[in-house]
């Protein structure tokens, strides 16, 4: 295909219906659940996209610094979106305790759903800013202070 955009842009689009479906459409366990969630994991593999993008976009001088970069948000990301699921989720609550177990409604997730779904949209939206590589590495005469 010799482009990366379009992979990114169709990839966020495909993350944000499948959020998207699990926060608004009557899914169930099952198939229709199934499809949902394969949505959201499929759409995934946009990062192993961007960090290409990432490499072939920086000067190759810093280009482990740059992945190494994109490697610590994509694991900050995790480590702080998760939690926040998780808040949204309790507050939203009703209280229900089973054998000392919290139960947890679908309109508790909802929230985190939610939440999800707005952090997919904004990567969707981030995917506009990309710059195309064509797959290729920077040439060395724009990369400031490369020597060969």
């Amino acid at each position: 295909m010799g482009r990366r955009k379009p992979l990114l842009v169709t990839a966020g689009i495909l993350s944000f219906a499948g959020w998207f479906g699990l926060a608004f459409l009557p899914w169930s366990p099952g198939w229709s659940g199934i499809l949902l969630y394969l949505l959201v994991g499929v759409s995934a593999a946009q990062m192993v996209v961007g960090f290409a993008a990432v490499k072939e976009f920086v000067p190759l001088r810093i280009t482990g610094s740059a992945l190494a970069l994109v490697n610590a948000g994509v694991f900050l990301a995790v480590a702080v979106i998760q939690p926040l699921f998780g808040v949204l989720l309790d507050v939203a609550w009703d209280g229900t305790v089973v054998n000392g177990v919290p139960v947890y409604s679908l309109e508790d997730y909802r929230w985190g759903l939610l939440f999800s779904c707005l952090i997919s949209f904004t990567g969707f939206l981030a995917c506009f800013w990309v710059r195309e590589t064509y797959c290729r590495n920077r040439p060395i005469e724009s990369q400031s202070g490369a020597r060969m």
